[in-house]
């Protein structure tokens, strides 16, 4: 089955996904610090940083969504509503949210923090889901 090895850590896609989950992690606060410090160039950098490293933890993570869901009703109705929820909950809201912490703090490096902790949570769900899916697959 695939997604169940042990070999490597990447034979599954849920590892791979929580391994650039946590590089996200850790690279939110130097890229935000990076705000108000640095050159335009830089910060361009940064921001092209970040978006390798979601690229790289959302596109593994969407495959063994389907290779782990194998009902098609379920696996779409699965990703459709994860997709939608984590859009609006968290892409919805954050703007306002950084923007509060933005001013709260006096910088960005708040709107780092702030990505920080919803990586963490979306680390901890591929972590008790890849789980739950190994358990099932014994």
């Amino acid at each position: 089955k695939v997604g169940t090895s042990d070999r490597a850590w990447f034979s599954s896609p849920a590892t791979v996904a929580m391994g650039f989950g946590l590089l996200m992690l850790f690279a939110a606060q130097p890229v935000f610090w990076t705000l108000q410090t640095a050159s335009s160039q830089v910060v361009l950098l940064m921001q092209g940083l970040l978006a390798l490293l979601h690229a790289m933890s959302v596109g593994p993570l969407q495959v063994w969504m389907v290779l782990t869901l194998e009902d098609i009703r379920t696996r779409g109705s699965c990703l459709g509503i994860a997709y939608n929820l984590s859009s609006s909950l968290f892409g919805g809201t954050a703007p306002l949210i950084a923007s509060a912490i933005t001013a709260a703090t006096g910088g960005p490096r708040g709107a780092g923090i702030y990505l920080s902790v919803v990586t963490w949570f979306s680390v901890s769900a591929i972590v008790v889901a890849d789980r739950l899916h190994r358990r099932r697959a014994e």
